[in-house]
Formats: C-alpha cells, structure tokens, sequence
C-alpha cells in the first residue's frame, strides 16, 4: 500500500452502499474531507457521521441523515478493521552521544507498549544531530542514535524485522537557526505503524 494510500485510508473512510448511492464520512479519530462531484455539482463532507445521498447520476448530492446506530450495524465491521494511526514520537538525545536523556528513557516502557498495541507494527526511526560536527560525524552520529534506540526497543521483545533506522544527521533540523549547538536537533524520531 503506498503511503499516500495508507493516509487516505488512515484519515477517512467513506463507503457507498451499492443500492443507495450514499456516501458517510466515518470517524477514525483523524481529520479528513469527501468531496462528491458529479455534472449537477458539488457536495463536501467534512464532519465524521455526515452524510450525501445522490440519487441519480445527474442529480445534485444531497444531505441525508445517518444514524450512529445504522452506521456502527453497516460500516462498524469495516470501521474495526482500519489499522491504528500511526504514531510520531520525538526523543531527545544527550550532547555528542548516542545516549537518550533521562526523560526520553523514561518513555521507553510507554512506547514498547504501543508497539505491542498493533498485530503488525512497523518502526521507522532516524537519527537527527545538531550542526556542532562535521556531515560525516553527524550523519554517523545520528545513525548510533538510530541504532542506540533500535537495540533499547529489541531489549523489550519487539523483532528486528519490524524496525528500520536511518541518519539524517544535522539535514533536517527540527529548529533552524545560527546556534550550531541546538539541544532539539539532538533527536530520534520515532514513527510507530
């Protein structure tokens, strides 16, 4: 599934029922819109539980009420399916180390457990540094960072396979500016899927 489709799916959940022509916008927690154009115009569902009925090929979409209760009986199977949001989590890192603050440690059982939440997690984590070094040390830097996290995460059971790492290094700072000393750029990132 490609990533702009993973988004798509992850956002929103529209479903037409075959015979009705109707389109519900379902809520999944995330923010997501439906826009349903045909020759007679426009419609836009933007809100979760709202719904567009079109009659006809060439009549306008309009309005129709869905009740909680007819979507959980028509879409709530399907709505169980959907996989989990993905999740992003910054951990800072200590100056010149691979080594993650104290906070950032203590973070680490709340992770591991929302790993555990998803039948199939996929982990990708890269390692950011600030612009103290040279681009070769940084980039090194940030992937000891990656793999430091890496090896924190497989220490609690999670399997190797479910986990890419890549550096950055200091590319992609997190703030910008003329501090080459900057504490936040000293990061992992942490995206659970």
């Amino acid at each position: 599934m490609s990533a702009r489709a993973a988004w798509l799916g992850g956002m929103l959940l529209a479903l037409s029922a075959c015979a009705q022509n109707r389109v519900v916008l379902l809520d999944n927690g995330g923010k997501g819109a439906v826009i349903i154009r045909n020759e007679a115009g426009t419609g836009r569902l933007d809100r979760p539980g709202e719904a567009m009925e079109v009659a006809s090929q060439g009549s306008r979409a309009r309005p129709i009420a869905v009740s909680r209760r007819e979507i959980e009986e028509v879409w709530g199977e399907a709505m169980t399916a959907l996989p989990l949001t993905p999740v992003k989590i910054v951990l800072y890192c200590d100056f010149d180390a691979a080594a993650l603050t104290p906070s950032a440690r203590a973070m680490l059982p709340d992770i591991v457990a929302l790993i555990r939440q998803r039948p199939a997690p996929e982990i990708a984590i890269a390692g950011y540094t600030d612009r103290s070094g040279s681009p070769a040390y940084n980039y090194d830097l940030g992937l000891r960072r990656a793999r430091a996290l890496r090896a924190a995460i497989r220490a609690s059971g999670v399997k190797a396979a479910a986990i890419t790492i890549r550096s950055a290094g200091a590319t992609e700072p997190l703030v910008r500016g003329a501090d080459p000393y900057q504490p936040h750029n000293r990061r992992v990132e942490l995206t659970i899927r």
